[in-house]
């Protein structure tokens, strides 16, 4: 039987986060990132994953990636959402917060487009619903 191998940063955030079953969704959004210029790595400096434009990098955390599971894939989800809004332009907090709403809109539709993630869409509007809460503080 031929071995499955997986590009290394699949494998990396599958041994820091316990997302096997999710491979398939890894390697999409992996691919789909890829095809717009980015590439994600992984950070363990911070619990925040973050899109930096200039260096083209979707920067994921994987801090406490093995009881965070999914949530390490909601958050890839949500600045893959960044990335398909563009570039920011905003430049005050309800400017920031809207486009904090849209990433998470447009992290739902991809997920709704990927069948083995369809059916943790409950996880995944709890998990978007408790960020959206935290930007109100910070912005």
């Amino acid at each position: 039987m031929k071995k499955l191998t997986f590009p290394v940063i699949i494998q990396e955030i599958i041994a820091k986060s316990n997302l096997e079953e999710h491979v398939d969704s890894l390697i999409f959004l992996d691919e789909q990132i890829k095809s717009r210029g980015f590439k994600i790595t992984t950070r363990e400096d911070s619990i925040q994953s973050v899109i930096e434009w200039d260096n083209k990098i979707i920067r994921l955390s994987v801090v406490n990636g093995r009881k965070r599971k999914l949530e390490v894939l909601w958050d890839l989800l949500h600045e893959f959402g960044h990335l398909l809004d563009y570039e920011p332009i905003a430049n005050n907090n309800t400017q920031k917060f809207k486009r904090e709403i849209t990433a998470w809109r447009n992290a739902k539709n991809t997920l709704l487009k990927l069948p083995k993630l369809v059916g943790f869409i409950n996880e995944f509007e709890n998990y978007s619903s408790k960020c959206l809460k935290t930007y109100k503080y910070i912005m």
